[in-house]
């Protein structure tokens, strides 16, 4: 007897139901073996194993007893194959590293070319490779379909039918043949009998499985069904129901629950990190105040949830919320795990900076030296080492460009203690460019052994990890004796990552839920909170077929776009019945990116909702301080600053910084804060320059020679001025040859200053004076030229050249100059202009030029009027100065945003 239960969507006691109606036909008995119950995944079988002992116990069978067999179709399958198959069953994880291996393509292609191939296998059960191939290029080439896309289809059946030879010829057989040939591979079928068979939870189940589940419900006395049921998604469960009523003669029963009229409410909040917090307040909030205390009876679900996993994981620690995953972690989202990955991408991609200094930190590996763990976070972001063993080396003997690390603590074990992990980490890099994969798996163990691999305190979580990983590592040495299969170093790494993502590790947890959509449904929780539901993640798109197109699923009865957003509207429906309270959000944005409400919350009311009360630690201290961040930022005045630039000689270079920005002055000069930043792969500005005034001061110190004689000379600069540097020698080069094609134009430049009159007299000239009384000043000149009694100063920039008379005495320009010139005037010298000299792109750009007004002239010259503004400007600037005036106070606001005192500075907080 088949019976049938339609469920409606409100029923949440469901399963409940089918063991009740199942239990009422076993009379008083403690031996519950002869009854079998199979549901479509892991989450609702441990949900029925729940229930069904509630169940005994409100029945008072005794303690003891014999619990029923639980399994999915493919468990219950692989248990029967235990007892009587000959062959050796390969994981579906090991399916695409097969195919990669006979294909010789990625195994991203791979996966793909699996997915599509077991879509292929339970749509057309037992047909050849051949008459598949036949089938769909006929249907394909009816819808019009390119040739191209039919050669894809081609050579992914081709490789199907290479993979059966190589299943065939090594006597293996996959998951998915245990069911598509059930009759074949598992004969103890027939013998099976169960006494009761339940069958839950599936909705639309494909050939092949309606296959073997029709062959388990032939060999069962008695079958119990239960199916969700909805007059308006009827046609979601047709197939399987007309499927049963040709198969059987079945009895119907549809269940009676009162039905609750829809009142859909959702939440919208800001951001992702948002949402989550009020969803974990909330829950806070329902504990507190007794509404419920036991946590198992409330879920979290998105749609996806790879993406808000980890955070879902770090805010519900932060509010003190236990909570579990019901279908277990992947592997890879253990850190033991993931650091195994990064060791072995550091070898492959020559030690990285970034992947290198995940590794050396990592504390799972107890013989990395305590200086690396300790200082390589802090030298991989001032080291400016891109990536490159030897470049490691050199830079911990020799230290870099700015820096000199012999003033590190622990410096003279770096180089000892780098030399020592490379040796660590010999074995794999040896098979860097290709070897077998066991050999990579040996050379790997070696390692992991050799770093000390898991450093854990917890027996049990070792166990586990060295359990997985050596699982990992059997699939790949059998992988590589059954294909032969030869690979670098990032092919071992991408096979490991896709066997330790599908590896689930199951901890012992309790308290709050979290779970996709449809173990969601399965466990029928008093409070479910439904997130994430955005237009793009609810309906999802599933993955891109890249292989057959959309229209060619459909005719060929697949799984196709809009029967998967129907099969996410018939869940979501039944979503939002499940539970005894749901609550629904969204979030608006996250970072740039705008989204909108699903479209199955359409008609819904849009509710806000801000739960009240203290419910985190960080919650309390913010509540504590009741001011906000931006009322503690203060204007800075500093006595102690204001002496010592009253007594002191002030450079010419920090009246300009303090002009750009008192406030920002004050921060670098006067107490010395600089903001950290990780080192690029290049040359430091102040090193470039120095580079450059040290080649123009040996280039035009002597009277300018012949072209080629200036060629000459200047090689012999450019060799002396990087002479000694602490530079890549790549970087020296390309200085060298930068300058050197620019030799010609500086060479016309010279012959350009030559021909106005005037002569270069000094070079790098420091010097001192006091241009207003009480004001000492000093700075060094990079040049300056004589004719006859005047003077020319010319300052060398490697940037652009830019000054502006009018913005000088408006006082939006930098004075340095116009200062240097004040100084030299107190000394009894006349100037006649300056200038910046650009050797970015050789140019020279002078002040005053030569169409200044009359205006100026009758005013005293108009390098005098300049010099006047000027120094209005530094006796202002040195006036506030010396009174501890530091208030942010931007001469260009355009500065502002590059600021590293930006989020911290009241005039841009304001």
């Amino acid at each position: 007897m088949v019976k049938i239960f339609f469920a409606p969507f409100t029923l949440r006691n469901a399963t409940e139901r089918l063991f009740k109606e199942a239990l009422s036909n076993t009379g008083n008995t403690k031996d519950f073996s002869g009854m079998l119950y199979l549901a479509p995944d892991a989450v609702l079988l441990n949900a029925a194993r729940k229930t069904f002992h509630r169940i005994t116990n409100e029945l008072h069978v005794q303690a003891c007893y014999i619990p029923p067999r639980m399994n999915s179709l493919m468990q219950y399958a692989k248990g029967l194959f235990d007892f009587s198959g000959e062959k050796r069953v390969v994981g579906r994880d090991m399916v695409p590293v097969i195919f990669s291996a006979l294909s010789s393509k990625s195994l991203g292609f791979s996966c793909l070319t699996a997915d599509f191939i077991s879509d292929i296998r339970h749509a057309f059960l037992r047909e050849n490779p051949a008459v598949v191939k036949d089938v769909l290029f006929e249907q394909m080439r009816s819808l019009d379909i390119a040739e191209p896309v039919l050669k894809g289809v081609g050579e992914a059946i081709d490789l199907w039918e290479a993979y059966l030879d190589f299943m065939d010829k090594n006597s293996l057989t996959d998951d998915h043949d245990l069911i598509i040939r059930h009759d074949e591979l598992l004969p103890g079928l027939e013998k099976t009998s169960n006494d009761v068979l339940l069958v839950d939870g599936f909705i639309d189940p494909d050939n092949s499985e309606k296959a073997f589940l029709k062959k388990i419900i032939e060999c069962s006395k008695t079958t119990f069904i239960m199916m969700p049921y909805h007059p308006g998604h009827v046609h979601m469960t047709r197939n399987l129901t007309e499927f049963l009523n040709a198969s059987f003669e079945t009895e119907k029963v549809f269940l009676n629950c009162d039905d609750v009229p829809d009142k859909l409410a959702y939440h919208a909040y800001s951001d992702m990190e948002d949402e989550i917090e009020e969803i974990a307040r909330s829950i806070k909030s329902l504990f507190v105040s007794g509404g419920c205390r036991d946590l198992e009876k409330i879920a979290v679900t998105f749609p996806d949830l790879d993406k808000y996993g980890s955070m879902l994981h770090r805010v519900f620690i932060r509010y003190g919320i236990p909570h579990e995953m019901p279908g277990g972690r992947s592997s890879l989202d253990l850190r033991p795990f993931s650091d195994i990955i990064t060791l072995i991408c550091s070898i492959r991609d020559n030690y990285p900076r970034s992947l290198f200094t995940s590794f050396l930190s990592s504390p799972y590996f107890s013989r990395i030296p305590e200086s690396l763990r300790k200082w390589m976070p802090t030298l991989s972001v001032i080291s400016g080492v891109v990536s490159g063993k030897d470049s490691w080396l050199d830079f911990a003997v020799h230290g870099g460009e700015t820096v000199e690390v012999s003033l590190i603590e622990d410096a003279k074990f770096f180089e000892k203690d780098f030399n020592f992990v490379f040796g660590l980490l010999a074995p794999l890099e040896i098979l860097k460019n290709g070897a077998s994969l066991t050999e990579f798996v040996s050379a790997a163990r070696k390692c992991l052994s050799l770093l000390g691999f898991p450093t854990l305190e917890d027996i049990e979580k070792r166990g586990r990890i060295l359990e997985a990983l050596e699982d990992a590592f059997e699939k790949l040495i059998f992988a590589g004796e059954t294909t032969a299969m030869r690979t670098d170093i990032a092919g071992f790494a991408e096979i490991l990552r896709h066997l330790l993502m599908g590896m689930e590790i199951h901890e012992e947890t309790s308290g709050v839920r979290i779970c996709r959509m449809p173990e969601a449904l399965a466990i029928c929780p008093e409070y479910l909170y439904v997130g994430g539901l955005t237009e793009s993640d609810m309906p999802s798109h599933g993955s891109s077929e890249y292989i057959l197109p959309d229209s060619a699923r459909k005719k060929a009865g697949l799984l196709y776009m809009d029967k998967h957003i129907e099969l996410q509207q018939f869940m979501f429906r039944r979503l939002l019945k499940c539970s005894r309270r749901i609550s629904l959000s969204y979030p608006v944005m996250e970072g740039d990116d705008m989204f909108l409400p699903s479209p199955f919350l359409f008609g819904g009311e849009l509710v806000p909702q801000r739960i009240p009360g203290i419910y985190s630690a960080a919650e309390f201290m913010v509540s504590f301080e009741k001011k906000f961040l931006t009322e503690h930022y203060g204007e800075i005045n500093s006595r102690v600053y204001a002496s010592h630039a009253r007594s002191a000689v002030l450079r010419v270079t920090d009246i300009d910084a303090y002009r750009n920005c008192p406030r920002l002055f004050f921060v670098r000069k006067a107490i010395g804060a600089e903001p950290l930043s990780v080192k690029e792969y290049g040359l430091e500005a102040l090193t470039l320059g120095l580079i450059a005034h040290r080649i123009m001061e040996d280039l035009i110190r002597e009277p300018l020679p012949g072209l080629d004689a200036f060629i000459a000379k200047a090689r012999v600069a450019v060799d002396e001025a990087l002479k000694g540097k602490k530079i890549p020698v790549y970087w020296k080069e390309i200085v060298a040859d930068t300058f050197m094609q620019s030799i010609p134009l500086i060479y016309d430049k010279e012959l350009e200053i030559r021909k106005s009159g005037y002569l270069t007299t000094e070079v790098e000239r420091t010097i001192t004076g006091e241009p207003l009384k009480g004001i000492r000043m000093k700075g060094k000149i990079d040049r300056f030229d004589r004719i006859g009694d005047g003077v020319q100063i010319i300052d060398y920039k490697t940037g652009a050249a830019d000054i502006t008379c009018a913005q000088v005495e408006k006082g939006t320009q930098n004075l340095q100059l116009f200062l240097y010139a004040a100084i030299m005037k107190s000394q009894g010298y006349k100037v006649n202009r300056v200038g910046i000299y650009s050797l970015k792109d050789i140019s020279l750009k002078w002040c005053p030029s030569a169409r200044r007004t009359k205006n100026d002239a009758a005013a005293g010259g108009p390098m005098d009027s300049l010099v006047i503004a000027a120094l209005g400007f530094l006796e202002e600037a040195v006036e506030r100065m010396r009174a501890g005036d530091f208030t942010a106070n931007p001469i260009n606001e355009y500065n502002c945003r590059r600021c590293p005192e930006n989020p911290f500075c009241p005039y841009t907080q304001r």
